[in-house]
């Protein structure tokens, strides 16, 4: 069998550089969301320079399609021969299109393939969100240019430590006026990530009126193109807050980084709310399945 090990902060160093290095554009991809998101029921591996990610969850037991430059099938079999020989059933997920396309390849009629519509990424091409152009993105201007014009003395700031106690006063205003089931556990989580945001490599802005923070932003490279956005929080009040506070991010990463060229702002987790919001803005769908091997 395999030998998994619990994926801990001080193992960034080994498993970031890889994720990073595998160029795959997926959230859960991020050592960040899994560091801090799954870290209770996610271990991991490596077998022949590819990370392979192991969940436990209500669903049973999946893994992470392997994250690697290469070939990945010899790691695939050695994950199905994991799985069989513990009497569990082998599935992966976070398989897109193009692994689709492999796994029929090199194991034909072997897999059943489910779509994930709820786990899809969002994503956008860094200039469509830094400058909202052409008809379809006009409300979002509209937003904005309300936001101005209510808010003239309105900046941003990079968060750092002389401001991080402004964004937790943005958060708990946040969380208090959504009370959602899991708010506490979130909650719990942004804290965690303010405080090593250096030791994860997460970047961040903050939008202020005056001194009165309204929102803020806070993501981190997980490949050479492709920047995530982990957490965004603004104040549901002031009209325009979260237009801005995505425009302002997305510039703030154009300005760093020139060859990031994706935006991802991660999936809707199936809330109609959220979906409609996310597809507002013109998105990049990145399709992903489930793929669950068949005994013949």
């Amino acid at each position: 069998m395999l030998n998994f090990l619990p994926i801990t902060l001080d193992r960034r160093g080994e498993i970031h550089p890889l994720l990073y290095g595998a160029g795959r554009q997926g959230c859960e991809y991020s050592f960040a969301n899994l560091l801090f998101w799954m870290s209770a029921f996610t271990d991991y591996t490596t077998v022949g320079g590819f990370v392979c990610v192991r969940m436990k969850s209500k669903q049973g037991e999946r893994f992470l399609f392997p994250a690697g430059v290469g070939d990945p099938t010899a790691a695939i079999e050695l994950l199905r021969r994991d799985a069989a020989e513990r009497g569990v059933p082998f599935q992966m997920v976070g398989v897109t299109k193009n692994d689709r396309r492999l796994l029929e390849m090199f194991y034909p009629g072997r897999f059943l393939f489910t779509v994930l519509r709820d786990m899809f990424d969002y994503t956008y091409p860094v200039e469509q969100l830094a400058e909202l152009a052409g008809k379809k993105l006009q409300a979002k201007r509209n937003h904005i240019n309300h936001f101005i014009a209510e808010h003239p003395d309105w900046r941003t700031e990079p968060i750092s430590e002389g401001n991080v106690e402004l964004c937790r006063r943005c958060a708990q205003k946040w969380f208090l006026a959504h009370g959602e089931s899991d708010g506490e556990r979130e909650h719990g989580i942004l804290e965690t990530v303010l405080m090593n945001m250096q030791t994860l490599g997460m970047e961040g802005l903050l939008l202020l009126d005056g001194d009165e923070p309204l929102a803020f932003s806070l993501g981190n490279r997980i490949t050479e193109k492709v920047f995530d956005v982990n957490f965004e929080k603004a104040d549901a009040d002031v009209h325009g807050s979260f237009a801005v506070i995505n425009r302002e991010m997305a510039r703030m990463v154009r300005s760093r980084y020139p060859e990031v060229t994706l935006l991802n702002r991660e999936d809707d987790m199936g809330l109609p709310g959220l979906r409609k919001a996310k597809e507002s803005y013109q998105p990049i769908l990145l399709e992903k399945y489930s793929a669950v091997w068949e005994e013949k």
